[in-house]
């Protein structure tokens, strides 16, 4: 995980709150390579071991409801970088809001099971396998929403971005939340703020222990 000089970032992200993230960022550039050969080396091996099961969900997801077994979507990683992410599609296809609120009539009886268990994210395998992603980081956001941002929120984007986080473990059923007659303009004012604290703390603190955490957190929450 190469982290650029202040100089070369994108424009946007060139404001003193990002640099300071940035300054504690370059004292731990040895940790930031060694956690991106882990994750390209750890989720290739489970990518390949998890292959069979990714079949048999793909074709549960298939015969479940018309429509392809795999979701894509653009999100935002680091440096501002557009990617497509991949899940199991959980969702039956057609018109709605880019937020799943409650108890969303679009998602399907397999989108549900995947969702209970985490299930539907194990296709990020192969986008952290490529270098879009990370294991541990904030999770990614459309570019619709990145575009709201603020100068600290920015710093985010000095990292790739996540498969989990503290912020995701604790928001995991941010769905319920949302409630009101606008749930994007409900979930820009009050749920990404409050997602962004956990994740500008994790930059503050980033470290193996910390990504530790958040994967047995990850674990734990998708079970009990």
């Amino acid at each position: 995980m190469k982290l650029l000089p202040f100089y070369q970032l994108p424009q946007t992200m060139q404001n003193h709150k990002v640099l300071l993230y940035h300054c504690q960022l370059t004292k731990k550039q040895g940790y930031l390579r060694q956690k991106q050969w882990f994750d390209k080396i750890a989720a290739a091996l489970l990518f390949l071991l998890l292959f069979p099961l990714m079949v048999v969900l793909a074709l549960y997801v298939k015969a479940d409801s018309p429509g392809p077994a795999l979701f894509w979507q653009k999100r935002v990683t680091q440096y501002g970088r557009e990617f497509f992410i991949c899940k199991f599609r959980t969702m039956n296809q057609g018109p709605g809001t880019k937020l799943t609120a409650g108890q969303d009539a679009r998602i399907t009886k397999a989108g549900a099971f995947l969702r209970k268990y985490r299930l539907d994210e194990i296709p990020q395998l192969w986008n952290i396998a490529v270098g879009d992603m990370s294991f541990v980081g904030p999770r990614p956001e459309i570019p619709e929403f990145v575009a709201h941002y603020t100068d600290e929120m920015k710093a985010t984007l000095l990292v790739p971005a996540g498969l989990t986080s503290q912020a995701s473990v604790l928001f995991r059923n941010e769905g319920e939340l949302l409630v009101s007659e606008n749930i994007e303009e409900q979930y820009l004012r009050e749920i990404l703020p409050l997602k962004m604290k956990y994740n500008l703390a994790y930059l503050r603190n980033i470290c193996w222990q910390e990504d530790i955490a958040a994967l047995c957190k990850t674990l734990f929450s998708a079970f009990y």
